[in-house]
């Protein structure tokens, strides 16, 4: 008899030991709480490597590809015809420009004002007098005034750089 008892023992866990109840719906609950802790695991795992990207796609993408997308473009501007400052009519400036832009993306907003960035750029330059108009440091501030005022009217910061293509002194 002593025997047979030691056959009958059943083990935790196993149906019908003395601590399991419910004819298994504790081990049904283990085993989709095991999915939900591997399924929130993943999810934070997704949520980690989205922000470690999102905070530094700039140094991941240099320490891949040696360097930022470029995506700066050029714009080419109609010339502009200026009677320079206290001239009297008797001089006129022609000048070309070109827009090195940030981004390709920034042309409608360009193309959308250009009407007010051409007033402003004739406004800049007929305030200058020929004197000033001549000189290299003069033409240099005029031209940082101009990339000023165009991002001013876009409301970007869209001119990296803006080049004289045309300038001529009449």
């Amino acid at each position: 008899m002593a025997e047979n008892d030691l056959n009958n023992v059943t083990k935790p866990g196993e149906p019908g030991a003395a601590g399991s109840s419910g004819g298994g719906k504790s081990s049904k609950f283990l085993t989709i709480g095991k999915y939900f802790l591997i399924l929130a695991a993943i999810i934070f795992q997704v949520g980690a490597a989205y922000t470690l990207v999102d905070e530094n796609y700039e140094r991941i993408y240099v320490s891949i590809f040696g360097g930022l997308p470029d995506f700066s473009t050029e714009f080419q501007m109609e010339d502009i015809v200026v009677n320079p400052a206290r001239s009297n009519g008797q001089r006129f400036l022609v000048i070309g420009m070109s827009l090195d832009l940030f981004h390709h993306d920034h042309i409608p907003h360009i193309e959308r004002n250009m009407t007010r960035i051409k007033e402003n750029m004739q406004r800049i330059v007929a305030s200058r007098t020929v004197n000033e108009l001549v000189v290299f440091e003069e033409r240099e501030k005029m031209r940082q005034e101009m990339i000023q005022e165009i991002n001013n009217i876009t409301g970007l910061t869209s001119v990296r750089n803006l080049y004289f293509t045309r300038y001529i002194m009449q």
